[in-house]
């Protein structure tokens, strides 16, 4: 059971109220004033809003620094930061510390980056080297939960992984068909099905020219993208596992996403003016791959399971009364992976990895989050990459019959919540 939680930077940088109102001796102690409530709003964006108001009311205390306040009266210097914090931080069954969010933070107090950039970095490592294994820790500068570095880690733990390459290895290996990723989790935008080298090669031509980076929005860099085998779902449609788990192994919820389409039935494409008009402004990776009059374009099938992409969620665990009804597509959809539809149970082994995923992550800063799997028509699991700042819409399918919309942010909130507070402690 959690009894103390810390978190070292304030979770509201858009509507900060002036500090003077609501900090007291410089630091905001013994839970979220309702002030602060009454600012959250119904978005994924502001998860952890709601989230830390739940955390307030179940939790004797639940401890959240104003970082800003933090930088200034420390003169900027982390040291004396993470001194003034040292016995928090000590004492506290869990952290949560996002280097990113406190710069945000920082930049809406209208302080220079120059004079935060170098705070953020060491304060960072400070956490880092010190609390990390009870951490639910975000950094620009270490990246443990992107694609490559987290697959790396668990490979190495023996939790199964595609087999990834770099893009230069991909080509030499000649190994067709792959699945070319960009590094970050994207919500499953830039994953794209490549059937030859030579569609390999077009999609850095660009960048061969000099013509990447910065200054060309969405178009990918080598150094940016990663290259798995590709392994097919053994249904008719694609899909994948998600397990939003806790970094004590607990599994939270469990369900299977699956592609709007059949396999096959949809290629990456766009019409020409549609690539021009979309979002009111021209997006150079639509115009330069997905339009077919482009010399760039990709004839590439969707293979993306992801709600974000269109895809839905067949409920696994734990089934509620209250969960999405399971369709007679859907039952057969789960035959095809050798899920009973009558009795229906996560399977086994992938229940097995996902723990231990879970387990193996918390060292490396995950409290909580939702790790993606395949599963291939050999029924084997494979591990596709971890999700700290999950969506939510999985709460929506396994408790809310799928019908919550605005009040979605604060009942899925309160479910972590309740699942965080009987965390089990090292």
């Amino acid at each position: 059971m959690i009894d103390k939680i810390v978190v070292t930077y304030s979770p509201y940088p858009e509507k900060l109220p002036p500090f003077e109102e609501w900090v007291i001796n410089g630091l905001l102690d013994g839970g979220i004033d309702k002030l602060l409530e009454d600012i959250t709003k119904s978005s994924e964006d502001i998860f952890p809003q709601n989230l830390f108001v739940e955390l307030s009311e179940l939790i004797p205390k639940v401890t959240i620094y104003d970082d800003v306040l933090l930088f200034k009266n420390t003169l900027g210097n982390p040291q004396k930061a993470f001194e003034l914090l040292s016995q928090n931080l000590e004492t506290a069954d869990l952290l949560f510390h996002s280097g990113i969010r406190i710069s945000k933070n920082l930049a809406n107090a209208q302080i220079k980056p120059e004079d935060f950039e170098g705070y953020i970095r060491e304060f960072d490592t400070l956490i880092h080297k010190h609390f990390l294994h009870k951490t639910h820790f975000s950094s620009q500068y270490f990246d443990y939960t992107d694609k490559r570095p987290s697959s790396k880690f668990l490979s190495a733990c023996q939790i199964p992984v595609p087999n990834t390459y770099s893009v230069d290895e991909a080509l030499q290996l000649n190994n067709f068909p792959v699945v070319l990723k960009i590094d970050v989790s994207s919500c499953g935008e830039h994953v794209y099905l490549i059937q030859s080298k030579e569609v390999l090669e077009k999609f850095f031509y660009l960048e061969k020219k000099g013509l990447s980076g910065p200054s060309y929005s969405f178009v990918p860099e080598k150094k940016d993208c990663m290259v798995q085998e590709y392994i097919e779902s053994p249904s008719d449609y694609n899909t994948h596992y998600g397990i939003f788990t806790l970094g004590d192994g607990t599994i939270v919820g469990a369900a299977l996403f699956v592609s709007n389409d059949k396999k096959g039935q949809n290629v990456w494409e766009m019409e020409r003016q549609d690539a021009i008009e979309f979002d009111g402004k021209i997006k150079v990776l639509d115009l330069l791959y997905r339009v077919r009059e482009s010399p760039f374009f990709i004839d590439s099938p969707l293979i993306q399971s992801n709600t974000s992409r269109g895809g839905r969620q067949i409920p696994l665990y734990p089934l509620t009364k209250d969960s999405i009804p399971i369709s007679k597509e859907d039952k057969l959809i789960l035959e095809q992976h050798g899920i009973n539809p009558n009795n229906i149970t996560l399977p086994k082994e992938l229940e097995y990895l996902s723990k231990k995923a879970a387990i193996e992550l918390q060292k490396n800063g995950v409290i909580y989050g939702r790790s993606d799997w395949m599963q291939d028509r050999k029924d084997k699991f494979n591990f596709l990459e971890i999700n700290d700042n999950p969506g939510i819409q999985l709460f929506n399918t396994l408790f809310f019959q799928g019908k919550l919309k605005e009040e979605l942010t604060k009942s899925a909130a309160k479910k972590l919540a309740y699942a965080i507070q009987r965390y089990e402690k090292n």
